[in-house]
């Protein structure tokens, strides 16, 4: 378990900074952050499987963990069934309401999952950490 923390916290790393690196040259390059979105998506994902594995792993989550997962995983869940049903028109009559929470959340998650991205490489590296101590 100590090596899959060691290479996730490498690899969540990685493909953050690698991220951060491509907007800002897209950014002095292009002028302005059109693809802003891939960084959600690469970096998101890359997190999202990462969880996925840790949630199976048995080992003392954080508090952390848990919220990140309460606040990642319904947005994933969101944008997959807007996959899904992308172009049906299905209408919901009274839930269309409930509907639209769905699209609050979708807003909020664009300004806290950068957030919870640090957060969730900081988390992942004192795991790493916490394991290299105790299997020293």
């Amino acid at each position: 378990m100590k090596t899959f923390f060691k290479i996730d916290s490498i690899v969540q790393q990685s493909v953050f900074l690698i991220f951060i690196a491509y907007l800002i040259f897209n950014y002095f390059i292009i002028k302005h952050l059109e693809k802003i979105f891939y960084f959600y998506y690469f970096v998101g994902g890359f997190q999202l499987v990462s969880f996925l594995i840790r949630l199976f792993l048995k080992y003392k989550k954080s508090t952390f963990f848990k919220v990140y997962g309460y606040l990642i995983v319904p947005v994933w869940t969101i944008l997959f069934s807007m996959i899904l049903l992308q172009g049906k028109n299905i209408d919901l009559g009274e839930f269309n309401k409930i509907a639209g929470l769905f699209f609050l959340l979708l807003y909020a998650a664009f300004f806290y999952s950068p957030i919870l991205s640090i957060f969730y490489i900081l988390d992942i590296k004192k795991v790493y950490k916490n394991y290299e101590k105790s299997n020293v």
